[in-house]
């Protein structure tokens, strides 16, 4: 019995360093693919979803983290304001560089010049389906403008990849896969920081934000490039006394414009 809680207590003390190692807690992404039941359940699945995914669709999945009812501000890695935390008259909380899909949800009337309109919530950004939030599809661009991406696919997961393997390698360049010429070229961490690690010649970070790219067509198109950025790691915030600025760049001649609109 002894040796079994010294065990146990050696085993509990390798997933701290492993977790903690750097001093402080990964995030749950880690700059690559993320756990695979912190999105996925094997035995408690949502009733109605797909993939034995926690959420009924994807980004329902990814709001199950990414939206938390009782935000009193910016906090963080979450991306929309819950509809308890923004009654009528107020706006939403999140200040992310992508904003807060929370406005998808405001409607505004307003009197122009003696007339009267309406300005939907749905003109307010991307309208990503997200089911279990009652994020619906646009309702008046059935498809993409310009393009002919269904508005109903539209999700988190359409531009962003919860599985990604796209890294950028010590000299630079961006690639899909672990391995280059035989040798381990391991995620250690994001890239999207100001305050990212720097990989060594064994390693690699991920992109910014997990976004598509480099030929990535699961979504039925193909991404010709990666989106490049870096932000400041506290991103989420009023700027009332400090700015947050994204620095965007261009990889081997593909643009910010490119990637859009694929």
């Amino acid at each position: 019995m002894k040796a079994s809680r010294i065990g146990f207590a050696l085993l509990t003390a390798a997933l701290m360093v492993l977790v903690y190692g750097s001093g402080k807690p990964q995030a749950f992404h880690s700059g690559g693919v993320a756990e695979c039941g912190g999105c996925h359940s094997m035995h408690s699945p949502k009733a109605g979803g797909t993939f034995l995914l926690v959420g009924t669709d994807q980004s329902s999945t990814c709001l199950t983290c990414h939206m938390h009812a009782g935000d009193t501000g910016p906090s963080s890695y979450h991306i929309a304001t819950a509809d308890a935390d923004m009654p009528v008259g107020t706006a939403p909380k999140q200040r992310t560089p992508g904003g807060d899909f929370g406005w998808l949800r405001k409607d505004y009337t307003m009197t122009i010049r003696g007339t009267t309109s309406t300005e939907l919530g749905q003109s307010h950004g991307h309208n990503v389906v997200a089911v279990d939030a009652s994020f619906l599809a646009d309702a008046e661009n059935t498809v993409a403008p310009g393009g002919t991406f269904s508005s109903a696919q539209l999700g988190c997961q359409s531009c962003h990849d919860p599985h990604s393997a796209v890294r950028r390698l010590a000299d630079g360049t961006y690639r899909t896969g672990q391995t280059l010429g035989g040798a381990a070229q391991p995620i250690i961490g994001s890239g999207s920081y100001d305050t990212s690690l720097t990989p060594g010649a064994t390693e690699a970070v991920g992109v910014y934000r997990l976004l598509r790219g480099l030929g990535d067509s699961t979504q039925g198109v193909t991404f010709s490039g990666v989106g490049i950025a870096v932000v400041p790691a506290a991103y989420n915030r009023t700027e009332a006394a400090t700015q947050t600025r994204v620095a965007y760049g261009a990889s081997g001649g593909n643009t910010w414009g490119n990637w859009c609109a694929t």
